[in-house]
């Protein structure tokens, strides 16, 4: 017979990650609208919500996971009708295709020239996301929402 592998469990600091990966990225639709910043297409005509689009990795860069300046909100869905949609052509196509260098333009016009090069400078004065950070960020993330939240409820009175 054979075994099952054991569930693996997440650590109090990937949970928290990815709290604060949700609050995030509702605060960005708050401030930014519901848009992909690339493209322009509307969330409410994609068949997937816009997912929070790290200009550079968060693999590579995990101090810059919440850095407002590499964040985007982008369209992510799977390869349809062989066309890619703006998340996975940044992470998945080459840099000579056309999908990639459109997306790169795009980035340019939102962030300038030398996104890059800034964003590199910025990760190196970033803390690292240690737990204590985390937890940190994650009530700033909360306030932060709900005071959006309250400011559009304010605009509607």
């Amino acid at each position: 017979m054979k075994r099952r592998k054991p569930i693996k469990r997440k650590s109090d600091r990937q949970k928290i990650a990815e709290r604060n990966d949700t609050l995030i990225r509702e605060i960005m639709k708050l401030k930014r609208g519901r848009r992909c910043e690339l493209c322009g297409r509307h969330e409410d005509n994609l068949p997937f919500p816009l997912s929070t689009f790290h200009i550079l990795r968060k693999q590579v860069y995990p101090n810059m996971r919440y850095h407002e300046g590499n964040l985007l909100l982008a369209c992510f869905t799977p390869m349809m009708n062989n066309k890619r949609y703006c998340h996975d052509a940044w992470h998945m196509c080459n840099s000579d295709e056309p999908e990639y260098v459109a997306v790169e333009k795009a980035i340019i016009a939102k962030r300038g020239e030398n996104y890059s090069q800034d964003l590199k400078l910025a990760s190196q004065m970033m803390p690292r996301n240690s737990a204590g950070h985390l937890l940190m960020l994650n009530e700033l993330f909360k306030l932060e929402k709900n005071a959006l939240l309250k400011g559009q409820s304010d605009a509607t009175l």
